[in-house]
């Protein structure tokens, strides 16, 4: 690196250290089974973060009849953190049809802007 009026060079290193983006859920999915009008049912899921980073997620979209305790948005995670979360499923009322499986899917927000 050389810089106007500079007499002795300057020399510097520069150490990247890359790491992962993968954060994982246990269990992959949840099964409330069957459930009652008008009662909830919940399930622990933990969500693992294996960055050397912080992550942040938010769950989208989540049905009218799912919570998330805590209700964080987004739910950040330390660099190697590992948190438990609760997921609430409360039954509507009475059908006769199948009850219909319930998807949502998370999103990644980066740490550092672009």
């Amino acid at each position: 690196m050389v810089a106007a009026d500079q007499v002795l060079p300057v020399d510097f290193e520069i150490k990247v250290k890359m790491t992962t983006d993968k954060i994982q859920f246990i269990p992959s999915t949840l099964d409330f089974g069957k459930t009652y009008e008008k009662t909830a049912v919940s399930k622990i899921l933990k969500i693992q973060n294996f960055s050397d980073l912080p992550q942040e997620l938010m769950f989208y979209p989540i049905p009218k009849n799912i919570k998330i305790v805590p209700d964080l948005i987004p739910l950040r995670l330390l660099p190697k953190e590992t948190i438990s979360v609760d997921i609430i499923y409360e039954g509507k009322e009475a059908v006769v049809e199948e009850a219909e499986m319930v998807k949502f899917s998370f999103i990644t927000i980066s740490p550092f802007p672009p």
